[in-house]
């Protein structure tokens, strides 16, 4: 699966490359907890929901953003507080 990243979405972001390797270490960790707790949905699915979560957690992600996370390894509030919308908005990944 490819995700693309929008060049002309508002503000400074970090790098494209930056981008997909912070959704690639999410995936490394989103994967099996997903598969863990929902054993009877396919690898297929679960990927695509941490797929769809991880690539709206990132797509427009600051350089401000990625220093706190880098510094205290969590999201940074504004960004976690918008995950659950995006969890509501993958879930059909799950069907």
């Amino acid at each position: 699966m490819a995700i693309s990243f929008s060049p002309y979405a508002r503000g400074e972001q970090i790098s494209n490359d930056l981008k997909s390797s912070l959704l690639k270490g999410y995936m490394l960790t989103c994967v099996p907890n997903i598969s863990k707790q929902a054993p009877n949905i396919s690898r297929k699915s679960v990927e695509a929901y941490c797929w769809c979560v991880g690539g709206k957690t990132f797509q427009n992600f600051t350089p401000k953003q990625y220093a706190y996370l880098k510094s205290t390894r969590m999201l940074p509030r504004e960004i976690e507080v918008r995950r659950e919308g995006w969890r509501s908005q993958c879930e059909s990944k799950l069907n």
